[in-house]
């Protein structure tokens, strides 16, 4: 009797002596490769809050009002809506929280924090959750 290696992929004594029969049509099927699973880009969910959230921006940005920031690099012509909270959840499409603004002056607001808080543009999204009672 003739020892004869395994040309099986897939099998343990692949190259080596194995006493397994295998079935090559039966070892084909069961061990195709599998694609590797990929994280989608974005959420079902989030795909459903963009379609209401461009309805929504449309609404807040119209071409006769101008920019409610107004920071010293203000264009006066808003872009995008400026969320004061964050765009986290139910914030995202939240009109109450968002107000329209230029894209010089998103910018501005995201890289002077302290100041755009001390004039209301931006809060924190963790204040109502964690106030304390007294």
């Amino acid at each position: 009797m003739s020892q004869v290696n395994c040309a099986v992929p897939g099998c343990p004594n692949f190259g080596k002596y194995c006493r397994r029969l295998h079935d090559t049509d039966k070892a084909k099927l069961t061990i195709e490769e599998e694609k590797p699973y990929r994280i989608p880009k974005e959420s079902a969910t989030r795909k459903v809050e963009k379609k209401v959230y461009k309805k929504v921006s449309k609404e807040l940005k119209s071409k006769e009002d101008d920019c409610q920031i107004k920071s010293p690099v203000c264009v006066n012509r808003p872009t995008y809506p400026h969320h004061i909270r964050g765009r986290i959840g139910k914030k995202f499409t939240d009109k109450k929280e968002m107000i329209r603004a230029c894209n010089p002056c998103n910018g501005w607001v995201e890289s002077h924090p302290v100041l755009a808080e001390k004039l209301g543009f931006k809060k924190s999204k963790h204040e109502v959750n964690y106030k304390r009672e007294k």
